[in-house]
C-alpha cells in the first residue's frame, strides 16, 4: 500500500470521484428501515448490504463475496465493492459474477451489525461482525482483504469448511506492520493465526485461544491449512514484481499478466510445496528495496529465497489465492472516512495504473471459482511448489519494536465503535453527525406520459431517499420498477447509495398538474413540475451504444422530451412527445452528461421510429478535445502519429502528421497489444475513435482512463496471423492471433468456434469471448456474425476441455 503520498490535489480528486462513482450499483439487501426522526438511530445511517449484478445475459450463476467484517475499512484501506475495491467488483461482474459485501450476521434482527469486543467473553454472543460456514456457504469465492482484528478459533474452522467444500478464498495482503487501526494486528498475522509477538497477552481467550508466535514456518492457521505463511517483511518493488511463472505452472492463471506493483508489500513463504506454490517471485532483474519505515530490515534475502509474491494452494477440493500487496488491486475511489479522525482517505489508482494486478485477480477468481477434484499439487498431472529457503528467520520470531507503531489518539479506541468517526465504516453516525439526509433530481424529463416508463437520477447523501408522483390535490401516481416488478402507488424506496439511476412511472395524468417529488425521514428535498400527457406521444426504440443503466434523453431545444435506461442487451424504448427534430443525448447513472449522440429524428403519435442502427456519440477533433477542461470526459477521433512511453499510450493527432498537434492517449492494459505500435506496427497511421477523460499524462495533455476505443477507417488484417490449423499447433500459454470463420457458438454467449473454412464440420478452435465482445460476435447474441471471418489475438489455453484461445485481447471481423 502507497503510504504518505497525499497531497491537496489528489484528495479533491478523491472526494470528486467519490460522490461521481456509481457503477453496477444494485442495493440487495435493506435490513431496516430508518428512523424517521432528524437525528437517526446510532448505526442505522448505513445499513444496506451493497450488491452488484451481472445483466441477465452475462450472468454466470456464481456468487463472490467481500468481507468487510474484520477492520478491511480501517485507516486508509476502504476495500468495499462501493468504494477502493470498485474497479475489482465491476470487473467481476463483467466476467458475470453477483457481487455482494459480507458483514456478518445479524443475531438480534435489529437491521444493525455491529461489532463488539469479543476478546471479552461477555461480548462474545453480541459481536455480529464474524464469519460463519452457514453465512458464507452459498458463494463461490470469498475475498477478504488487509483484515486488522484477529480472527475466533471457530472462525478459521468456518473459512476452512468453506474450502474443504469446494470453493475459494482470495487473501489479500500488505506489508508486517500495517496495524491501520492501531490495536496491534496486521493482516500477515490475522492471516498466519498469530501474533509476531510471543508477549502473554496474546494467549487469549478461549474464543481465540492462544495466538502467540510458535517461532516456527510451518505452525499457525494459514501454514497447516493451507502450506504457506506471510513473511513479517515490507518491500518496495514499483517497478513490478516481473519473475512470472508459466501457465502450465501456475494452473493457467498467469496467462496475460505482466509485472506487478509492490508498494509496501510481504511475500509468502512456501512451507509445503504438495499443497502450496508460489507463481510470482522477484526475478533476478528485480530490485526490490526495504520500505522506508519497515520495522525491521525489510527486506529479508531479495529474489526468489524471499518468498513469493503471489501464491496458490490446492489443500482439498477447494482452493486458495494469495498476494501480498493491496496496491495494485485497489483503485481511487474511497467511500467511507477514517475511523480514528474523520478525514478523508487516499487510496491508489492501482487497479488501472501500470503494474496492475487486475487481470491476475480476475483471473484468481476464476480459478477459484472452477471446481477441480483433484487435492494437491502431486508434481506429475499439477506442478508442485517449491518450499522456500529459511521460511521464518529469527527477526521473525518475536516483534521488533513496540507496538502499536503509534498511540490511537482523540479519544479513538479501535475496539469500540462508539468512538468511531462519522461517516466511517462501523460507525453511530454519517459524516454530517446527525441524518445524511440531502437528495435532488440531476436528471428527470419535462414531460411524462401516462403509464410509460421514464428514467430519472437522484444525487445526494441521503440513505433513505424516497421518490413519489402526483396530481394536483395530492393523489399519489407514481411507480418504481424495482428488482424486477412495478411497486405500488405512492412514495417508495430509490436505490442507494446516491446518485442512482431508476425506471419510473406515473399511471394517471388525468388531473394536471403534474409533480415529482422526493422525500427524505418526511421532509420535502425536491419537487418538480412535469407536463403530463396521455395522448401525442410516441416511441424512439432501439439498439445504441452506452452501459447497462446509463440514460438516453431525447431532446428539443434544451427541452427533455422523454427519458430511458440502456437495458441489458443494449436497447432503449422512449416515450417522447410528438415533434420533429429531436436529438438523443447519453447520460451516466449521476445524471451528469456523457456525450451526444449523432442524429435527428422525428416522432409520430402513437408510432415507433427506429433509432439508426447503434449511433455513436459525437467525436471532438483533437483541436476540441484540448480545448477541455481537465476532468471531462470526452471523445475524440483522430490518427495515432506516435507511441509515448513505451506501449502504454499513443500521441493521436488532426492528421497523420507526427508533427501536428497531438494529444497523449493513455492506453489501458488491454489495448495495448492493438493500439500500441511497437505491439502493432499497423496502429501507426490509423484513424482512432476513442473515449475517456481529459487529463494530462507525463506533464502532456492527454486522454486517461480510457472506456472504449477503436481503428475507424479500413485496416488490414496482420500478415502475421495464424490460420487456424496453425494455432492449433501453438502451446498453451503462447499469444496468438489467427484469423478463421465463426461456425458456431459454444457454451450459449460465451465462446465460438472458429474454423479456417466457413464449414461446421471443419477442425475448429474455441474462442472464448470477453463480455465486451459477446454481444457483437456471439451468433446468438448478433445472427450475422455466424458465418463471418475473424481475426483474434488471445492466449491458447483448453476452453471446456477443447482446444482454445482465451484472454482476447482484439478482435474484429475482417471481411
Amino acid at each position: 500500500m502507497f503510504k504518505h503520498f497525499s497531497k491537496l490535489t489528489k484528495l479533491l480528486w478523491v472526494l470528486v470521484l467519490s460522490l461521481l462513482l456509481t457503477s453496477y450499483f444494485i442495493p440487495n439487501q435493506t435490513l431496516n428501515t430508518l428512523a424517521s426522526s432528524s437525528t437517526p438511530t446510532p448505526y442505522t445511517w448505513n445499513n444496506i448490504i451493497p450488491e452488484k449484478i451481472p445483466s441477465p445475459s452475462n450472468d454466470n450463476g456464481k456468487l463472490v463475496l467481500f468481507d468487510t467484517s474484520h477492520g478491511g475499512t480501517s485507516g486508509s484501506a476502504d476495500w468495499v465493492i462501493d468504494g477502493a475495491f470498485s474497479s475489482f467488483a465491476d470487473a467481476l461482474v463483467d466476467e458475470g459474477y453477483t457481487v455482494r459485501e459480507y458483514r456478518g450476521i445479524d443475531k438480534n434482527n435489529d437491521g444493525v451489525i455491529r461489532f463488539y469486543d469479543d476478546r471479552q467473553p461477555s461480548f462474545v454472543a453480541l459481536n455480529e461482525c464474524v464469519i460463519t460456514y452457514d453465512s458464507i456457504k452459498d458463494a463461490d469465492v470469498f475475498v477478504m482483504a488487509e483484515p486488522n482484528r484477529p480472527l475466533m478459533i471457530s472462525e478459521y474452522d468456518a473459512l476452512e469448511q468453506f474450502v474443504d467444500s469446494g470453493k475459494g478464498i482470495y487473501l489479500i495482503g500488505d506489508h508486517y506492520n500495517a496495524d491501520r487501526n492501531l490495536n496491534t494486528w496486521d493482516s500477515t498475522e490475522v492471516y498466519n493465526g498469530y501474533n509476531r509477538s510471543t508477549d502473554t497477552a496474546y494467549n487469549m481467550s478461549t474464543a481465540y485461544g492462544d495466538m502467540r508466535n510458535p517461532g516456527s514456518a510451518s505452525a499457525g492457521w494459514l501454514a497447516e491449512t493451507f502450506g504457506l505463511r506471510f513473511r513479517f517483511n515490507a518491500i518496495d518493488c514499483l517497478s513490478g514484481v516481473s519473475g512470472i511463472k508459466s501457465t502450465t505452472y501456475s494452473e493457467g492463471i498467469t496467462a496475460g499478466v505482466s509485472p506487478i506493483l509492490m508498494a509496501a508489500g510481504a511475500t509468502l513463504s512456501i512451507v509445503d510445496g504438495s499443497k502450496a506454490k508460489g507463481i510470482v517471485y522477484f526475478s533476478s532483474s528485480d530490485n526490490p528495496t526495504a520500505w522506508s519505515h519497515a520495522s525491521d530490515t525489510g527486506l529479508y534475502f531479495g529474489g526468489e529465497n524471499e518468498g513469493a509474491y503471489v501464491a496458490i494452494s490446492k489443500p482439498s477440493l477447494g482452493k486458495a489465492a494469495f498476494i501480498g500487496d493491496s496496491s495494485p488491486i485497489e483503485d481511487s475511489t474511497p467511500k467511507y472516512l477514517r475511523e480514528n479522525d474523520g478525514s478523508a482517505k487516499s487510496t491508489w489508482p492501482g487497479w488501472n495504473d501500470t503494474g496492475h494486478a487486475a487481470t491476475l485477480s480476475i483471473n484468481i477468481v476464476n480459478w477459484l471459482a472452477t471446481p477441480e477434484n483433484y487435492i494437491g499439487f502431486d508434481g506429475v498431472n499439477h506442478a508442485a511448489g517449491i518450499p522456500t529457503p529459511n521460511p521464518m528467520i529469527a527477526l521473525e520470531t518475536n516483534q521488533q519494536q513496540t507496538e502499536p507503531w503509534t498511540n490511537p489518539s482523540g479519544g479513538y479506541d479501535p475496539w469500540d465503535t462508539n468512538t468511531f468517526a462519522d461517516g466511517s465504516f462501523g460507525a453511530p453516525y454519517p459524516s454530517t453527525g446527525g441524518s445524511a439526509d440531502s437528495a435532488s433530481f440531476a436528471l428527470y424529463p419535462a414531460y411524462v406520459y401516462e403509464n410509460e416508463p421514464f428514467a430519472i437520477s437522484i444525487t445526494g447523501d441521503a440513505s433513505n431517499p424516497l421518490f413519489g408522483a402526483y396530481q394536483d390535490g395530492g393523489n399519489q401516481q407514481g411507480q418504481l420498477y424495482l428488482n424486477g416488478a412495478w411497486t405500488s402507488s405512492g412514495y417508495n424506496a430509490v436505490p442507494v447509495p446516491l446518485p442512482s439511476a431508476v425506471t419510473a412511472r406515473i399511471v394517471s395524468v388525468a388531473n394536471p398538474p403534474m409533480k415529482i417529488r422526493i422525500k427524505v425521514n418526511g421532509s420535502k428535498k425536491d419537487t418538480k413540475t412535469v407536463t403530463g400527457l396521455s395522448t401525442g406521444y410516441g416511441y424512439l426504440q432501439g439498439s445504441i451504444s452506452g452501459n447497462t443503466g446509463e440514460i438516453v434523453a431525447a431532446s428539443k431545444n434544451g427541452v427533455i422530451l422523454g427519458t430511458a435506461m440502456i437495458d441489458a442487451s443494449g436497447q432503449v424504448n422512449i416515450a417522447v412527445k410528438e415533434d420533429t427534430g429531436i436529438t438523443l443525448s447519453l447520460y451516466g447513472s449521476d445524471g451528469v452528461l456523457k456525450n451526444d449522440y449523432t442524429g435527428t429524428y422525428n416522432v409520430v403519435s402513437g408510432q415507433t421510429t427506429t433509432i439508426n442502427s447503434n449511433p455513436q456519440p459525437s467525436a471532438l477533433t483533437v483541436a476540441e478535445a484540448l480545448n477541455e477542461s481537465n476532468g471531462t470526459k470526452i471523445t475524440l477521433t483522430g490518427y495515432i502519429v506516435s507511441d509515448l512511453n513505451g506501449i502504454y499510450a499513443v500521441k493521436v493527432a488532426d492528421t497523420n502528421n507526427p508533427q501536428a498537434q497531438t494529444i497523449a492517449v493513455k492506453l489501458e492494459s488491454n489495448m495495448r497489444d492493438k493500439f500500441s505500435p511497437l505491439n502493432n506496427p499497423d496502429a501507426l497511421g490509423r484513424k482512432i475513435l476513442v473515449t475517456g477523460t481529459r487529463n494530462d499524462y507525463m506533464l502532456l495533455p492527454g486522454l486517461r482512463n480510457v472506456t472504449s476505443i477503436e481503428f475507424v477507417d479500413s485496416g488490414n488484417p496482420s500478415p502475421s496471423a495464424l490460420t487456424v490449423a496453425e494455432a492449433l499447433n501453438e502451446s498453451n500459454g503462447t499469444k496468438v492471433t489467427l484469423t478463421g470463420y465463426i461456425v458456431s457458438d459454444l457454451n450459449g454467449i460465451y465462446a465460438v468456434k472458429v474454423a479456417d473454412t466457413n464449414d461446421p464440420q471443419a477442425q475448429t478452435i474455441a474462442v472464448k469471448l470477453e463480455s465486451n465482445m459477446r454481444n457483437e460476435f456471439s451468433p446468438l447474441k448478433n445472427s450475422n456474425a455466424l458465418g463471418r471471418k475473424i481475426l483474434v489475438t488471445g492466449t491458447r489455453n483448453n476452453y471446456m476441455l477443447l482446444p482454445g484461445l482465451r484472454n482476447v485481447t482484439s478482435i474484429e471481423f475482417v471481411n
